[in-house]
């Protein structure tokens, strides 16, 4: 009974010794990190305390924007308690890198054909009624995407070419060469289906659980 006795007492020590994740230093580094970008004033970030260091385990954080509205984040630990940080689309915040990569898909954007997508930054405040332009790089021109948040938090999008009209030929008399016109083009608008999940600050209702959805051609 009493080698029984000494062991447990062995192990509570273990266990009391054991290691947590420095949630303060991260609370300040994505709220740090997200007051950088794009018009977004964060107020406070909450993780959950005591987490326990243990590499690619995953556990979420809550944010509170400035005047209003919420976000989640997603963290998933690495080696020597660090990790990584992601930012599921919201009613307030847009995650551009989702963003780019789907448009990239949608237009068969590749290193190969020299196509490149870029919204500037890694996320963005939004809100109903809100637009802005992303940049569509080819090997010779750059075009816009221009996106526009519908109200019901739909992201709608349509790409603007710039098109060279030639010069039209005259039998007049020689003139000094003059500078090819250019116009715009706009493609067929389409819209984003990323899913998002809708934070709220603590006392408030979500509005809609479902996130983003896709709209009507």
């Amino acid at each position: 009974m009493r080698k029984f006795l000494l062991l447990l007492a062995g192990t509570a020590i273990l266990s009391g010794c054991e290691k947590t994740f420095d949630v303060t230093s991260l609370q300040e580094e994505i709220k740090t990190s997200l007051n950088q970008q794009n018009g977004i004033s964060v107020k406070s970030v909450h993780c959950p305390t005591n987490i326990k260091i243990q590499p690619d385990s995953t556990f979420e954080c809550t944010g509170e924007l400035n005047p209003d509205g919420g976000f989640f984040v997603t963290v998933q630990q690495e080696n020597e308690g660090k990790a990584k940080w992601e930012i599921p689309n919201s009613w307030r915040l847009l995650n551009l890198a989702k963003l780019e990569a789907e448009f990239q898909e949608k237009i068969k954007a590749t290193p190969q054909n020299g196509l490149r997508v870029t919204c500037g930054g890694s996320y963005r405040a939004i809100k109903p009624g809100d637009s802005f332009e992303c940049q569509l790089t080819r090997k010779d021109k750059t075009d816009a995407i221009l996106v526009k948040i519908e109200p019901e938090g739909q992201v709608n999008w349509q790409e603007v070419r710039t098109v060279t009209v030639p010069e039209k030929a005259t039998s007049a008399l020689p003139s000094p060469a003059a500078t090819p016109d250019t116009t715009t083009t706009t493609e067929t608008p389409s819209s984003s289906t990323s899913e998002s999940k809708s934070a709220v600050p603590p006392g408030a209702q979500i509005k809609d659980e479902t996130g983003w959805q896709e709209l009507n051609d």
